[in-house]
């Protein structure tokens, strides 16, 4: 394979770097997860299109770009594709050189013709973030969208919480909900399902807290405001003290809702 260098954005680095320190580092049992974008494309032969990369809880600052077809076109440095003279379907490799098995790869398909629009339909581009803990578009108004998978109370980041088959816990959990994002700072509202202690985990900012906890034993459900404070940088919750843990937990962004 013919493989090429880039490194990421300071953007993406800083943001990564940010993920890293609060959510434990190099003590996390998680992998790093690569992430190519655009998925697949479709080009004609001799055409081009870029491809990019970014790594997930991890702050690895350089990627390796690699065809895994001899005869499937070439990739430079910038992650930009060039298709060969033949058609056919070819892959695009991203790997981390903080972690090579930490790789992921993009499907493209080389024609000899310009892909077909059906009749009346137009081009249209759609610039939408990754839906993520630290991505700072926050596409959801219900902030566990965001979140990643439970964890372990002492150290959300660790992934490690057993789940039942809907992803939610089944004991005592953390889970990290927001990292680094800009302007993060309010009043989230928190609902689920169960009687669980809520805390905060590894929180920067003294005026962070959760606060009005309420438990309706009629609907089995407790409700409480979690306040994000302005200089906060991390959201990681904790649930503890429910018997087979808590479910359907919602946490609602300031001014989106109950």
């Amino acid at each position: 394979m013919n493989t090429r260098t880039t490194r990421l954005s300071a953007y993406s680095v800083s943001l990564l770097a940010v993920c890293f320190t609060a959510c434990g580092g190099g003590s996390s049992t998680s992998a790093p997860a690569l992430e190519v974008s655009p998925a697949s494309a479709v080009i004609r032969v001799g055409d081009s299109v870029p491809f990019s990369a970014a790594v997930l809880g991890a702050p690895a600052a350089e990627i390796t770009w690699a065809v895994q077809e001899s005869d499937g076109g070439s990739v430079d440095g910038s992650g930009r594709y060039t298709a060969p003279s033949n058609p056919g379907v070819f892959h695009i490799i991203a790997s981390s050189l903080l972690d090579p098995l930490a790789t992921a790869a993009a499907t493209v398909t080389v024609t000899l013709t310009t892909p077909a629009t059906p009749p009346g339909a137009g081009s249209l581009g759609v610039n939408i973030g990754t839906v993520s803990d630290w991505d700072p578009t926050q596409l959801f108004a219900d902030a566990m969208k965001h979140a990643r998978h439970f964890g372990s109370v002492g150290q959300p980041s660790d992934e490690s919480a057993a789940v039942d088959a809907n992803g939610w816990p089944t004991g005592d959990a953390g889970v990290v909900v927001l990292v680094g994002v800009p302007s993060m700072a309010g009043t989230y509202r928190l609902s689920f399902t169960g009687n669980a202690t809520v805390g905060l985990n590894a929180a920067w900012d003294a005026a962070s807290r959760v606060a009005g906890a309420a438990y309706d034993a009629a609907s089995n459900t407790t409700t409480a405001d979690v306040v994000v404070g302005p200089a906060e940088q991390n959201l990681f919750l904790t649930f503890t003290g429910q018997a087979g843990g808590v479910k359907d937990v919602r946490l609602m962004r300031p001014g989106h809702g109950p």
